[in-house]
């Protein structure tokens, strides 16, 4: 059976995008403009997902979130943040809260809901186990929040000694060498494409902080023995929301934060957690994502191996157009000091040796 979904929109064109979107992936859908409307569909009509949008000037959505989960103890609600985006802070209580920063893209809001979704058909221990998952995720981001309101562009570049780094690699050792490796490649990548001072400065901090999310993911989580369920590895794939969410309330940090945020996304559209595709993802990005890669398939941490530079590009060679964009991988390919990949893409036979000294 089809899942409900309640829509609480007040401007009609965002209203209809929404509906649209979620009936296109066979969800019924039911509209409502105002409170009062969207209580009058909870209390007399079957709904399981609510998205609730958070305009300043229309109505309090943790309010009416609360209000919501009253008539209706398991609805999940997910909250749709305006271009002024503020905090969303909802009681505990709530079996599932997500918040969809501005702006709202369609992979965003049906990935959110196939979450939510998944959530109130799982087992009750899945979701306590989750909900557990959630408050440790909640208490570790804090402390990031603090540690990154602390730093410096100085910091960015110390690397360990920073307040952020302590706490990287106390989660996870190794991981500041490798956030300063993804910084150095990418500053090369950016300094070769020409990025503007305040880009560079972004693209920069972005790449020393692209796995800040995952450090606030619970031990327990990411060191499970057994598979992980469909709700943890939604839960696993929210790392890049959670950075965006540290970050985007800090001055220093908020050129990077949405860098940061899309550093997951893919170049077919099947990245997370927005499912934005190709030029959708800002540069930056796309930048990190690739040198990302290389540095773990070269380092072999944590994948457990190690490719050697011809295979590491080869890899990338393959992820061409899928994964990566393609013309970074021309260009990187360019710059690097390998043999010629066994894969070759047009453009990508000349090089430069002895480019990666950052390795």
């Amino acid at each position: 059976m089809s899942a409900h979904i309640l829509v609480v929109e007040p401007e009609t064109a965002l209203q209809a995008a929404l509906s649209s979107w979620l009936e296109w992936e066979g969800y019924d859908c039911a509209v409502a403009s105002d409170p009062e409307e969207a209580l009058a569909i909870a209390e007399h009509d079957r709904a399981d997902v609510a998205l609730v949008s958070d305009h300043a000037a229309a109505w309090d959505a943790c309010g009416l979130a609360g209000e919501l989960k009253s008539l209706r103890e398991d609805l999940a609600i997910i909250v749709l943040c305006g271009a002024g985006r503020r905090r969303c802070r909802v009681e505990r209580s709530l079996d599932v809260i997500e918040e969809i920063p501005a702006p709202i893209t369609r992979g965003a809001v049906t990935q959110a809901v196939t979450r939510a979704v998944r959530w109130r058909e799982a087992p009750a221990k899945d979701r306590q186990a989750v909900l557990a998952y959630q408050e440790a995720t909640a208490r570790r981001a804090a402390e990031l929040r603090e540690a990154c309101r602390q730093m410096t562009d100085v910091d960015v570049v110390v690397g360990l000694k920073s307040p952020v780094g302590a706490l990287m690699e106390g989660r996870n050792p190794g991981a500041v060498a490798h956030a300063m490796r993804v910084t150095e490649m990418a500053q090369l990548l950016g300094s070769v494409l020409k990025l503007t001072p305040r880009a560079l400065a972004a693209l920069e901090r972005a790449a020393f902080l692209h796995d800040l999310g995952k450090a606030a993911l619970p031990d327990e989580l990411l060191q499970k023995p057994t598979p992980l369920t469909d709700l943890e590895i939604g839960l696993l794939r929210r790392h890049p929301l959670i950075a965006y969410d540290i970050l985007s309330e800090i001055p220093l940090f908020e050129d990077a934060a949405p860098i940061v945020m899309s550093t997951q996304e893919r170049f077919d559209g099947r990245g997370y957690p927005r499912g934005l595709a190709a030029l959708e993802i800002p540069m930056a990005a796309r930048v990190i994502s690739l040198v990302d890669a290389f540095d773990l398939l070269t380092t072999g941490h944590p994948l457990g191996l190690r490719m050697s530079l011809p295979e590491a590009c080869a890899e990338l060679v393959r992820g061409a157009g899928v994964q990566f964009d393609p013309d970074l991988v021309r260009l990187w390919l360019r710059l690097a000091d390998t043999s010629h990949p066994r894969e070759p893409i047009p453009g990508a036979s000349h090089r430069t040796p002895g480019a990666f000294s950052v390795i």
